[in-house]
């Protein structure tokens, strides 16, 4: 999706943000039922995920303005690295720190 919207003429940095919210609520319900089975609903849960979320974006962007903006590296392999790199981050703040009580 990031792709096709590049394509179309707008900026990294806007459609990382405009594309990230989208992906981190799929991420929140899917991580949460079918990753860490978690069960219990509560707000504490919640927060911490859109903590470590908010940290992704801030990643993400950071790394967009870096490596595009400054260095000017095509922003497609940037982004295609900061995912894997983000994607790594979140699985291990989800299981250690969003998650960790959750699974029976």
């Amino acid at each position: 999706m990031y792709i096709v919207v590049t394509y179309l003429g707008i900026s990294p940095v806007v459609a990382v943000s405009i594309l990230y919210p989208f992906g981190a609520t799929l991420s929140f319900f899917g991580n949460k039922k079918y990753t860490f089975q978690a069960t219990h609903n509560n707000s504490l849960t919640a927060l911490k995920f859109i903590f470590v979320h908010f940290l992704g974006y801030l990643i993400n962007v950071i790394i967009l303005k870096v490596f595009v903006g400054y260095l000017g590296f095509q922003h497609q392999f940037i982004q295609f690295i900061a995912m894997l790199f983000i994607a790594i981050f979140l699985f291990i703040t989800m299981k250690f720190f969003i998650f960790s009580q959750a699974k029976h």
